[in-house]
């Protein structure tokens, strides 16, 4: 019953992960279609809201292990047969966060960069 919760609490994470990724790349429509109408590549286009993404979920990443090791100690007691300080369970968590919003700046930015210009200028995010 306890994994239940824990895969649906995981579940519900990634998936709010997964929005707020796709909502950020999405707000970037309207520049993006600036850019493919002066004549950029649909791949360069992808590959620079990716790394626009990419930077951000590596400064949540490092900002939540911090956090992690500042507050395992005291939230160590809630802590159902782990460790404080299991650091697997860390890493993983930020491998599966950060692939969770790769994958949705990545299907966002592909769906922006294969959109007419014209379209991408219209549409207000």
């Amino acid at each position: 019953m306890l994994g239940l919760f824990a895969v649906s609490g995981l579940w519900l994470a990634l998936v709010g992960v997964y929005g707020v990724a796709a909502a950020s790349v999405a707000a970037q429509r309207s520049e993006a279609g600036v850019t493919l109408a002066l004549g950029a590549r649909p791949s360069a286009l992808v590959m620079t809201l990716l790394r626009d993404t990419t930077s951000s979920v590596a400064d949540g990443g490092d900002a939540g292990a911090v956090l992690f090791l500042g507050f395992g100690r005291l939230l160590g007691g809630l802590l159902y047969q782990t460790a404080a300080s299991d650091m697997r369970i860390v890493a993983a968590a930020i491998v599966l966060m950060s692939g969770g919003a790769i994958a949705a700046a990545w299907l966002q930015a592909r769906h922006i960069a294969h959109v007419s210009p014209t379209i991408a200028l219209r549409t207000n995010p």
